[in-house]
């Protein structure tokens, strides 16, 4: 490591560069890379490092294969997916009822649609048809939304 520095190569790729290391080499490495002229690219667990290091935090997200950068260093990393978090929450929380608001309106309409079978009440003819097919168009479109919502959580 100390080799790699003294070379003062424009771009360093360290990977835990404070393991195996005690707490003075840590201080010298942790001044040596704030004063460090080129890119550095740390990939660590050590937070404490990264907090006295960073200035910009490079995310990368597997699952949805995209790097996402957070400026401010570490504060500035925890501020925003603390954000992040706080509006994902809210926006589970709306999706949540907007199923179960879609979940009742199929059921309700099912349940319309399924009682006009024998009320003499609801008229005969084109007039009933009329009825039925609003009832079923009703459903079918409650359906097609709460399977949309389904798919996309």
């Amino acid at each position: 490591l100390a080799c790699v520095l003294a070379a003062a190569p424009e771009l360093l790729l360290l990977d835990e560069p404070t393991n195996h290391l005690d707490a003075r080499a840590v201080g010298w490495l942790e001044d040596h890379l704030r004063s460090h002229r080129g890119t550095v690219v740390a990939i660590t667990h050590d937070r404490a490092f990264l907090e006295r290091v960073t200035s910009v935090i490079l995310e990368v997200d597997r699952d949805l294969r995209t790097v996402t950068r957070y400026g401010d260093g570490w504060d500035g990393y925890r501020t925003a997916k603390a954000a992040a978090r706080r509006r994902w929450a809210q926006e589970h929380e709306e999706y949540l009822t907007d199923l179960a608001r879609t979940e009742e309106l199929v059921a309700a309409a099912g349940a319309r649609l399924a009682a006009t079978g024998g009320d003499p009440k609801q008229g005969f003819g084109k007039h009933r048809r009329s009825h039925e097919a609003k009832l079923s168009g009703q459903v079918r479109a409650a359906r097609t939304r709460l399977d949309a919502l389904r798919r996309s959580p």
